[in-house]
């Protein structure tokens, strides 16, 4: 079965195919165990067809992230939420004329490190060091490799289809969006959508001209990766990463 996708865990790592996710993890004396789910909505002919849709397949990605790690989107999006609730509850209210204050100002600043809090700490986490075992592993795949803990050492941690690079097209085009007098959550499907399409479009082929227009693109999203969002495996997570990309090419 070809890979269309991988992700990270905090126990281990899952890759995917059209129809079907494998999730590799060690239990709690260290053996590694596999899980097998069915994508039972991409077996649903009119619907695997949108998938393929310009714009639209955009969306279609988001459904299928939603409801492949809902448990998780829900845990994380409620914590944020929380957060950004709390600290908002304590701002003056500048709808009734009240201006930005020292407070508001100091909330403001307490986001931004939450963010910071948040990312430094991701980066110590084994979510962080899976990651690095999933893009390795998916490495040595595309390139016809046997898939050994040797091997799939020496690749890179790094990897222009990573999400990631996704999350910075988003943000740039939602911030573009938000010069246009448009509602938000029109501004959140459009950037999407649109982020989505920048982000699959070829610009990894070096004598096209999105090749050029992208690239800086791509640079802040590879720079994430390296110093944000992954860290070096050891060959305990690297063993995971196969096992489950392994598992996944075994089925039909």
């Amino acid at each position: 079965m070809d890979v269309t996708g991988g992700r990270a865990h905090f126990h281990g790592v899952s890759f995917s195919g059209k129809n079907t996710n494998v999730k590799a993890y060690r239990n709690d004396i260290g053996e590694i165990r596999t899980e097998m789910s069915r994508k039972f909505w991409r077996e649903i002919p009119w619907i695997d067809r949108l998938y393929a849709v310009p714009f639209l397949r955009g969306a279609m990605l988001y459904i299928d992230i939603f409801l492949t790690l809902w448990k998780p989107l829900l845990i994380l999006l409620g914590a944020f939420f929380v957060v950004l609730e709390g600290l908002s509850f304590l701002m003056p209210d500048e709808a009734y004329g009240q201006t930005v204050n020292g407070l508001t100002v100091f909330l403001k600043i307490s986001k931004v490190l939450i963010f910071v809090w948040f990312f430094l700490l991701f980066k110590r986490s084994r979510m962080a060091s899976y990651h690095g075992a999933e893009h390795k592993t998916f490495h040595a795949y595309e390139k016809n490799i046997e898939l050994t803990v040797e091997n799939v050492r020496k690749e890179d941690r790094v990897s222009v289809s990573c999400g990631t690079n996704f999350v910075v097209f988003f943000g740039f085009t939602y911030a573009v969006l938000s010069f246009l007098p448009i509602d938000s959550w029109l501004r959140l499907i459009l950037s999407w959508a649109v982020g989505y399409e920048l982000f699959i479009l070829p610009w990894h082929d070096q004598n096209h001209w999105l090749h050029y227009a992208l690239y800086p693109f791509f640079m802040i999203g590879l720079a994430m990766q390296r110093y944000v969002v992954t860290s070096e495996p050891d060959d305990e997570e690297i063993e995971t990463a196969i096992a489950a990309l392994s598992a996944l090419r075994t089925l039909s």
